[in-house]
């Protein structure tokens, strides 16, 4: 094999490598954007039974919503139920089930703090929303021992409130949703609810909205 040969086969080899090499690197962009869930919807029951795939179809979303849960229990799973998923922004509704369990503001709002702040020292970049916490109506079927529906309405406007100044305080977004599920006595609109507390489809098609107009546009 000749000189002029050889150096023809070292540059047919050398652009099979460089293929090579770009393909893999673009296998692996591609692998990671698979990987990627960009909005996590994080709560409890409310979240859980969102359809989120229906009312945010062309949007790339996972949903990390266990019934039954309190600020205390996604505080303690982190892992699971956020950080595997390596998400760009964040939605948080947590809060009412501490309520019907006569939890205290103060408590919540600082399970709350630890929630976000936690996030966002493992995921700097990703961005914060949080939702109002939902209002409730006579429906609910409470036990003996919980608070009455006025006293825990009374929690969730006052949480609300410092909810809200602690997006504006920390640069995060506040979604208030809240103020468009109450009726004029301060409770959850019964047309978007058959049991007091979780939404139907009329209630989601109204949380979507609001939603849609702070996360989306």
């Amino acid at each position: 094999m000749n000189k002029s040969m050889k150096l023809v086969l070292y540059r047919v080899l050398f652009i099979i490598i460089l293929f090579l090499l770009l393909f893999t690197c673009y296998q692996n962009i591609e692998l990671k954007k698979k990987e990627k869930h960009e909005y996590l919807f994080l709560g409890d029951s409310i979240t859980d039974r969102y359809d989120l795939q229906s009312h945010f179809s062309n949007y790339p979303i996972i949903n990390s919503g266990i019934g039954g849960n309190k600020t205390i229990d996604i505080l303690e799973n982190l892992d699971n139920r956020v950080f595997k998923y390596n998400p760009d922004k964040v939605i948080l509704l947590i809060g009412i089930n501490d309520f019907t369990h006569n939890e205290d503001v103060k408590y919540v709002y600082n399970n709350i703090d630890k929630i976000v702040t936690h996030i966002k020292k493992k995921f700097p970049k990703c961005e914060i929303y949080i939702e109002s916490i939902y209002p409730i109506n006579d429906s609910i079927p409470l036990s003996e021992g919980q608070p009455t529906v006025n006293d825990i309405l009374t929690r969730v406007v006052e949480e609300n409130k410092l909810i809200e100044a602690y997006c504006k305080k920390n640069n995060y977004t506040y979604i208030d949703v809240y103020s468009s599920l109450i009726d004029d006595n301060g409770k959850l609109k019964k047309r978007y609810t058959e049991d007091g507390i979780h939404l139907n489809e009329y209630g989601y098609k109204m949380t979507t909205y609001i939603i849609k107009k702070k996360v989306f546009y």
